[in-house]
Parts: C-alpha cells; sequence; structure tokens
C-alpha cells in the first residue's frame, strides 16, 4: 500500500492482506517519507491514520488512538497522536488518529515509522485470510510517499528482521 504525490480527498478504508505473516512475531509500521527532490518549496500535510486493526472474521488487534500512544511509538519523531488542526481537520471517528505533524505540514528531508506494539498474529487456515485494515487520509506532493511495512521477529536468533513493505498496489 503505497501512497505518493496526490492527495486523498477524505478518510477512506485501506486493507492490507498479511496472511502470509499469519502465526508470526511482527510489528507492523506506517512509514512516511519526504524526500527533497527539485523543488524543496513542494510539501504538504502528509498521512493520518486511525481505527487500526488486525481482522480475521472479528477484530483482534485494535488502534484507535483514544487512549493516546499506549503500546505504539515514532522513530525519528514526526508522528503525533491526538486532533489533527490540519489535513483532515477532524478523526476518521472519536478525538485522537495518528498523523505526521497534527498542526500543519511536515518537515523536508524527514523519513518516520509510527510503529506498533510486538504482536503475534493469528493463525488462519485455509480459505481464512489475515488482514490489517485502517481509515486514512493523506496530502503528499512531489517524491513524497507513505508505505506500511512489516518487520518478523526471528526466534532461533532472537533479533528482528528488516522492514518489509506490504500491500504494494
Amino acid at each position: 500500500m503505497l501512497f505518493r504525490s496526490s492527495v486523498s480527498g477524505g478518510w477512506s478504508l485501506k486493507d492490507v492482506d498479511l496472511t502470509s505473516y499469519a502465526g508470526e512475531t511482527v510489528r507492523i509500521a506506517f512509514y512516511h517519507i519526504a524526500a527533497c527532490y527539485g523543488s524543496c518549496n513542494d510539501i504538504s500535510t502528509g498521512w493520518y491514520v486511525d481505527d487500526i486493526e488486525i481482522v480475521t472474521v472479528v477484530p483482534t488487534f485494535t488502534g484507535d488512538f483514544e487512549a493516546g500512544w499506549v503500546d505504539w511509538s515514532a522513530d525519528r519523531g514526526i508522528w503525533q497522536v491526538g486532533t489533527p488542526t490540519a489535513g483532515p481537520s477532524a478523526c476518521s471517528s472519536g478525538d485522537n488518529c495518528a498523523g505526521t505533524v497534527l498542526g500543519g505540514n511536515y518537515q523536508h528531508e524527514t523519513d518516520s515509522r509510527l510503529v506498533s506494539a510486538t504482536m503475534t498474529l493469528p493463525a488462519v487456515s485455509s480459505p481464512e485470510e489475515l488482514h490489517l485494515r485502517f481509515q486514512n487520509w493523506f496530502s503528499y506532493s512531489t517524491s513524497d510517499a507513505g508505505q506500511v511495512q512489516i518487520r518478523v521477529w526471528d526466534e532461533s536468533t532472537e533479533t528482528w528482521g528488516s522492514w518489509t513493505n506490504v500491500g504494494v498496489s
């Protein structure tokens, strides 16, 4: 699921198939990239996410941000949790969501991940599938983008693997 150089026009529900990671211990990230190619005056309000859930038949994980950060974190500081005053000007539901600078435009030459707590995804059996669903609103310009990523814990080495892009369309 790659969001690049455009405006969503409103909140929309996104769905990423995570079936191949069923039963794995993972972290999920929403990776914001602000690259400065050509004109560095071309920035926008960024990416906002809300109502995150992992679903098989019923939700087993939620991320609505109503209680604040809870077990979520951000690397390199661009992500914030609260009520937006720029961009969508309201969350998809409730009072809080996560966004790249809730009060205005994000900075040039930045990248930052909104990272979930560690979780073990439920196992599924055919024909079941496992999906990540979330509401999102975005406004990106030029070479900037947002990407959903996943990272898998390796039990044998007790280390995290690399971040992998998922749901690329």
